[in-house]
Formats: C-alpha cells, structure tokens, sequence
C-alpha cells in the first residue's frame, strides 16, 4: 500500500507540475513569443552588421591593393630610364586612389596605411608641402602606428626639399624626433639625414 501512495503521489506531483507549467505557458504565451522574436532580431541584426563590415573592409582593402600595385609599379620605374611622364602619371592615380581609400570606412591599418602611401606619392610628385599635410594627417590620428617614425623622417625630408634656412630647420626638428625613437633604420638614416641639412 506504500508503494501506490508514492507513486500516486509522484502522478500528482507531475500532473500538478504540468498544470502549472501549462497555466504559466498560456498566461505568458505572449511574452514568450516576444521575447524570442527580439533574440531572434537582435541576432539578426548582429550577423547582418557583420557581414556588412567584413564586406565594407574587403572592398576597402581591394581598392587599397589596386593603388598599391599601380604604386609599386611607379615605384619599379623609378629608377629606370623610362617616360617621366608616365611614372608621374601612375603616381598620381595610386595618389587620388589612396585618398579615396583613406576617405572610406574599413580597417584602422588599411586606412592608416592608404593615408601614408597618399602622401608618399604627393612627394614623389615633388609636391612637398601637400605630402607635409598628409603625413602631419597620419602623425595626428596613428601616433602610435609602427610607421610613425617613417613619417616623422618623411616630414623632415618634405622640409628639406622645400630648402631655405627655415624649411632646413624645420627638418633637422623632425630629424631630431626620429632620433629620440628607439634605433631602427629610420633613426640611423635621421643621422646622415640630419648632418646633411
């Protein structure tokens, strides 16, 4: 007789558990389902986001690696007897295709680096005061970029091409920023950099 009355009382138990579950589930039933549906779009929304910036810094990078090939190729025909005009003409296109680039929203280190290589083609066009700006730019936001102490040297040689007593002191500053860096080859080439102004 023990064992009915335990086992009755278990069938009790869980038929009183399944009422109240039952009664809570049609109370609430409303809520439940408003509540998922929210962790539902909130889910979505995520994965969209994501993929919207994953898809933004792809397309940011694609463009970043176009004006650097058109860049590494000027490069290339730099140093070859080759049109002036036509090495100028590359520089130009990977210059305006870098600004556009530094201009758009994607990866800090694509826009950073697009931001540099904007203003390494402005100095190689030999328009030293535009490069100034550039790379002043880039020293203002990426202060703490690895390429940093190239920009500062950069500046400095900007300076230096410009000339004249100001322009000249005005780069051997910059110099003199470069060589409180740790030494890299960008402090060892601030040395003779220096000693030339």
């Amino acid at each position: 007789m023990a064992r009915i009355a335990k086992k009755q009382l278990k069938e009790d138990k869980l038929l009183s558990t399944t009422a109240k579950i039952s009664e809570f589930l049609n109370k609430y039933w409303g809520h439940i389902v408003g509540v998922i549906v929210a962790i539902a779009v909130v889910i979505a929304a995520i994965v969209l986001y994501g993929n919207y910036v994953t898809g933004r810094n792809e397309k940011v990078a694609r463009s970043f690696n176009e004006a650097k090939d058109i860049f590494n190729k000027a490069e290339a025909a730099l140093g070859i007897e080759e049109d002036a005009e036509s090495v100028a003409g590359q520089y130009e296109e990977s210059r305006t295709k870098f600004q556009a680039v530094s201009q758009k929203n994607g990866h800090r280190d694509t826009i950073s680096k697009a931001l540099f290589y904007s203003a390494k083609c402005s100095y190689r066009l030999g328009k030293y005061s535009e490069a100034i700006s550039g790379f002043q730019s880039f020293a203002n936001k990426y202060s703490k970029s690895m390429l940093a102490i190239h920009v500062q040297r950069a500046i400095g040689n900007c300076y230096e091409q410009l000339g004249g007593d100001e322009n000249l002191r005005k780069a051997i500053q910059q110099y003199d920023i470069v060589l409180k860096a740790p030494e890299t080859d960008a402090t060892l080439e601030a040395v003779m950099d220096k000693g030339r102004c």
